[in-house]
């Protein structure tokens, strides 16, 4: 009975550690911790409106500074505009083709069918390392040239390729995955929300005045409209569209195309997550009743955190 008891609590701490070690890393992702702070607000101000009465108004504020990945947001907006040859928009399936083509043309010239397999799975699975590198290192590049020299450099630390130390790629076709016009309408309408989201937080924390700013640029006739407009309407109505374009994508997704087991179960997710998110901001755009709007920020935000746990646990099974 002592050694059954002895293994079963050493695999009781086993476990707890390497769920102490798991959280630490999901609480070092960005929008974890900011789904978890706006999870915590809204049960601050649930407890608020239920008793009639303000508390934790300290926590709020405290909580209030995980707000700042919006500005990360915007500021990372110009590289994301600028750089677009990345991991999310090469198109691998083309790529595999052309660098097979070239690294046989280059190195391998007369090699056997099998010999050809052989190497097209290790180019494969050396593209696959190099994009999740990139991903990991959040790194793209402007240019096609740029990625190709970073690939290049990463081939010749292949030692299950061999000859890749004089391969040039200069000739490399790079070409890029085509955009969805409903993913454009998504990135449209997520930079609109963010930049918002950084002037609302910059008046709230009255670092500037946005309606004196609105008073002033509205004397002349052509912006004259923007002492009419609400920024908060502007923030919710874009991030309403921008969650439905998010569920719209999810569902092409799903019905339009061949997505892996892996793809497709992100795909349902984004589905779920989006759905919750535009029923929380239009709700919040029509003006509902707050604790209506409280109700389904919660349940969103929950969702979000349910879906980016799931993510985590099932990239660290196949990571380890």
């Amino acid at each position: 009975m002592g050694p059954l008891v002895r293994q079963s609590f050493h695999s009781s701490v086993q476990h707890v550690r390497s769920g102490l070690e798991a959280l630490n890393q999901l609480y070092k992702d960005p929008e974890f911790f900011q789904r978890i702070c706006q999870v915590a607000i809204v049960i601050f101000q649930g407890i608020s409106w239920y008793r009639d009465k303000v508390h934790f108004p300290k926590w709020c504020i405290l909580l209030d500074a995980a707000n700042f990945n919006d500005f990360y947001d915007v500021i990372e907006l110009p590289y994301t505009l600028l750089h677009t040859y990345g991991p999310d928009r090469i198109d691998t399936n083309a790529l595999l083709d052309n660098l097979e083509k070239i690294v046989i043309r280059q190195c391998l010239y007369g090699i056997t069918q099998e010999q050809k397999a052989a190497i097209r799975e290790r180019l494969r699975s050396a593209i696959q390392s190099f994009h999740e590198d990139l991903e990991e290192n959040d790194v793209a590049f402007s240019t096609p040239k740029e990625y190709k020299n970073s690939l290049q450099e990463w081939l010749k630390q292949d030692p299950s390729i061999c000859h890749l130390h004089s391969i040039d790629l200069t000739h490399l076709e790079v070409a890029l995955t085509p955009t969805p016009l409903v993913k454009k309408l998504s990135t449209l309408n997520n930079a609109i929300a963010n930049i918002g989201c950084v002037l609302y937080f910059l008046q709230e924390w009255q670092v500037v005045d946005l309606a004196s700013k609105a008073a002033s640029l509205g004397q002349f006739p052509l912006l004259s409209w923007l002492q009419r407009v609400s920024l908060e309407k502007v923030i919710y109505g874009s991030l309403s569209l921008y969650y439905l374009c998010e569920f719209l994508d999810a569902w092409r997704i799903l019905r339009m195309t061949t997505p892996s087991p892996e793809a497709a179960r992100n795909a349902k997710w984004d589905r779920v997550t989006a759905a919750a998110e535009f029923v929380f901001n239009f709700a919040a755009f029509r003006g509902a009743d707050p604790r209506i709007v409280l109700s389904f920020m919660f349940i969103a935000k929950m969702l979000g955190l349910v879906s980016i746990t799931d993510r985590f646990l099932r990239s660290r099974r196949t990571n380890g």
